[in-house]
């Protein structure tokens, strides 16, 4: 079987004309080898290529996937620092109207609408990505959890890819094209290992320019006037021509392999986004699954999150699934903590079927909730599950109404959550833009919680 690859050029530089016609030189590069990438594609930058009369570059990169990626990428306040403190539905209500412009803009410029987000630098947030998805954006690169080769996985409602190799920190080494060859053949080995993808990424910007654009003028939470801002220094042109000419040689090189297949992000949509789908036999294997541990699991060829385990076993203990299959789309995990305690005394079966009906009785569940009320008790969202999952493995719903049912109580997150993709999420000093003082505490919450929404996909290989 063939590696899938992904190529992802972050096209962000709307200050610096020269970085237009780096963006040009990928694409032109890409097509001549009958290649094709993804750009992601800032709002102000296609503006900045229409309104600069660059309809050739317009042109060269419409041959290829545009993806987004943010209005206006690190101008103060990022997208993040504009969640923070605002709690999930706050964030989200201040990003929603601002984003769908830009979307809009990049879809009129390049005439196609984009399905894939990157984040602009360390601007992921659970928020963010609940923005995207509210968009018709169903799949987020660069993502913070995911960062070695593999599987493709589901985090917070999205199908989520790593960025795994950075072809820009080669661009001032000798011998680049032999660097890049030796390194991405390791990765790929890697990747193959793990049966998932990898995903080679670059700034076309820094092919023309020796620092970042937003590194000159935001560094460190700086937020001039606009009138102030400077474009990126740039490289001479002898620099650029052997950076090109090296780029071009190392692209050619894997456009030859046969054991790559190259792909776009809306093929990987194409591949991995499906409806979950249950019989409610799966789902009595996934409640003893759960049972034995807290996290996602396989059940035949698709996973399940948390998330969805909560919607699949509550309607079935509920009665609303009958022999049919159960089609579950990807569900968010609770948006605020659960309560540290639950009472020890037992509950209903009744008590635990009220409780699954009345979850049902005004929609679909798709956002877990934090607590839920059951006969006289006040259960946090892992312990009703938990208990659920008991209910059904060990058929204790098919008894008397007033049989007791012990609540099987634990840890409030999924085993995932403690693991260092976890456990290493952090905002400050991760990206120099943001204040030093940043540390985005509300966001890292949020994502700890939708541990109970990651999943990973299923091997490829």
């Amino acid at each position: 079987m063939r590696l899938p690859v992904l190529i992802s050029f972050d096209t962000e530089d709307f200050l610096t004309p020269q970085a237009h016609d780096a963006a040009g030189f990928y694409a032109r590069t890409l097509s001549s080898l009958g290649m094709r990438g993804t750009f992601f594609v800032v709002a102000r930058k296609a503006l900045a290529l229409r309104e600069s009369g660059r309809s050739d570059v317009i042109a060269q990169l419409a041959e290829h996937e545009i993806g987004y990626h943010g209005y206006d990428h690190s101008v103060p306040p990022t997208m993040v620092e504009r969640c923070e403190g605002r709690g999930f539905e706050g964030g989200v209500e201040a990003l929603l109207d601002r984003e769908r412009r830009g979307i809009e803009a990049v879809s009129e410029v390049f005439d196609a609408s984009p399905v894939s987000f990157c984040p602009p630098g360390a601007n992921w947030s659970v928020p963010i990505y609940e923005t995207m998805r509210r968009l018709g954006l169903r799949i987020m690169s660069d993502c913070a959890i995911e960062r070695e080769p593999g599987p493709p996985a589901w985090f917070s409602g999205v199908l989520v890819l790593g960025y795994h190799f950075y072809l820009d920190g080669y661009f001032d080494q000798p011998d680049l094209a032999d660097r890049l060859r030796a390194d991405f053949d390791t990765l790929a080995t890697e990747a193959a290992g793990r049966g998932g993808y990898l995903t080679m990424f670059s700034h076309p910007t820094m092919v023309t320019c020796s620092a970042f654009w937003d590194g000159v003028n935001f560094q460190h939470g700086r937020n001039p006037l606009e009138s102030q801002w400077e474009p990126a220094p740039l490289r001479t042109p002898e620099q650029t021509a052997r950076i090109q000419r090296e780029l071009a040689d190392f692209l050619s090189g894997l456009a030859a392999r046969e054991d790559l297949e190259f792909l776009t992000y809306r093929d990987v949509v194409r591949r991995h986004c499906r409806t979950v789908t249950l019989m409610p036999a799966d789902v009595e294997v996934l409640a003893r699954k759960l049972l034995q541990r807290f996290t996602y699991h396989d059940i035949g060829d698709q996973s399940v999150s948390p998330a969805e385990a909560f919607v699949a076993v509550t309607a079935c203990l509920g009665g609303q699934a009958g022999d049919a299959p159960l089609e579950i789309e990807p569900t968010l995990g609770p948006i605020e903590p659960s309560p540290d305690e639950t009472s020890a005394a037992p509950t209903t079966v009744e008590a635990l079927q009220s409780a699954c009906r009345a979850l049902r009785g005004e929609g679909p569940v798709t956002i877990v909730p934090a607590t839920v009320n059951v006969g006289n008790h006040r259960l946090g969202a892992a312990d009703f599950l938990r208990t659920c999952c008991r209910a059904l493995a060990e058929e204790i719903h098919h008894q008397d109404a007033e049989t007791p049912v012990d609540i099987v109580t634990g840890p409030a997150l999924p085993v995932v959550a403690e693991t260092a993709r976890f456990r290493a999420l952090a905002y400050q000093g991760v990206w120099g833009i943001f204040p030093p003082t940043f540390t985005g505490a509300g966001q890292l919450e949020l994502a700890r919680l939708q541990s109970w929404s990651y999943r990973a996909e299923p091997k490829t290989s």
